[in-house]
């Protein structure tokens, strides 16, 4: 955990529930996964459970998401990530 530090980019696929309204009002939610890249503002570590979360604003246009938007990624074994 002592590789990633505030301001680094991480990227890496995610799950992020979608609102969508329809013209005539109504609301329908899904889960959705993608691929977010943000910027790292905060890091929390749980060695027990080997996972690693990082919370910070979304840096790469999404049609879901939008620019500025604030996510946590959730790091975990085995599980691809790019980070710079």
């Amino acid at each position: 955990f002592h590789l990633i530090c505030k301001g680094d980019y991480v990227r890496c696929s995610t799950v992020r529930k979608v609102v969508r309204e329809s013209s005539t009002g109504s609301v329908q939610s899904s889960k959705t996964r993608m691929n977010l890249t943000i910027e790292v503002q905060k890091i929390e570590y749980e060695p027990g459970a080997s996972a690693m979360r990082v919370t910070g604003k979304n840096r790469e246009e999404n049609p879901h998401v939008k620019l500025g938007s604030m996510h946590t990624l959730e790091l975990e074994l085995n599980r691809d990530f790019t980070l710079w």
